[in-house]
């Protein structure tokens, strides 16, 4: 459902003339323009990859992440969201379409999915370090157990 408001936002954000003068302000080398437009598809993966997971049924809504080639594919999703809703402003009288536009939505796709991609391996990596511990603390009571019984 998040997912779904979020893509609302991102269509009225794009598509409803807003007046302003973003494409003259300059943050360093950077139109302020093109940095909302990185910042405003950043959270395109991290909800995706949270919210969406594969299974035999098709996609389903479970809470779980997705698998990296499962994130790829949202990516690609991603990018030609991105880059479909900066072409629709093409039909939209008081909107320009605009390239660098466009290649800034698909950065800021691909540098949620690289923090989303990172987060999903940080997990794994502590999943499995906390899994040898417990199997090591494991060991360690059996063999004490063990240990125990040949003392008394």
């Amino acid at each position: 459902m998040l997912l779904f408001f979020y893509i609302i936002i991102i269509l009225v954000l794009n598509l409803v003339p807003i007046g302003g003068n973003l494409n003259t302000t300059t943050v360093g080398p950077l139109r302020a323009d093109y940095l909302l437009h990185t910042i405003l598809f950043l959270p395109w993966m991290p909800l995706v990859c949270r919210r969406i997971e594969r299974t035999p049924g098709g996609w389903r809504l479970k809470g779980k992440r997705l698998t990296p080639g499962g994130c790829l594919l949202w990516m690609t999703l991603g990018i030609g969201l991105a880059l479909g809703v900066e072409a629709m402003q093409h039909l939209v009288a008081e909107r320009t379409f605009n390239v660098m536009d466009g290649v800034f939505n698909g950065v800021g796709v691909v540098l949620g999915g690289v923090g989303a991609l990172g987060s999903m391996k940080f997990e794994i990596r502590k999943k499995s370090s906390n899994s040898k511990d417990i199997k090591a603390s494991t060991k360690f009571e059996i063999r004490n157990s063990k240990q125990g019984s040949k003392f008394k």
